[in-house]
């Protein structure tokens, strides 16, 4: 199947490795699982557990974001977020974020 930035978020919680053939994509990394966009890490799936920064990037990355925050959830791991915004109720309010998500201290 061919992945786009519209279902890229079913690759992702499936953890297959895709390319949208821009700039959304996702490769094994030994055990781990990990979608950039561009060069940057957005997210990885390491022992048992999605781990998510809560950084900000471009308009771009911000929506390819969104995309493994859905793919994240919709495969049923626990999610982590981590980073400077991971205590920020505001933001967790704003994303839409899931009930059980972990937030973890830069």
């Amino acid at each position: 199947m061919r992945y786009t930035k519209y279902n890229a978020d079913e690759a992702i919680s499936a953890r297959k490795p895709f390319s949208t053939g821009g700039s959304l994509w996702a490769e094994k990394c030994g055990d781990d699982y990990v979608v950039y966009s561009y060069a940057a890490e957005i997210g990885r799936f390491t022992e048992g557990k999605w781990r998510i920064p809560t950084r900000g990037w471009s308009y771009t990355t911000g929506r390819h974001q969104t995309k493994v925050r859905e793919g994240a959830h919709a495969s049923g791991y626990p999610v982590e977020y981590y980073g400077d915004k991971a205590n920020n109720k505001k933001w967790a309010h704003y994303t839409g974020l899931y009930p059980g998500t972990v937030f973890v201290a830069a």
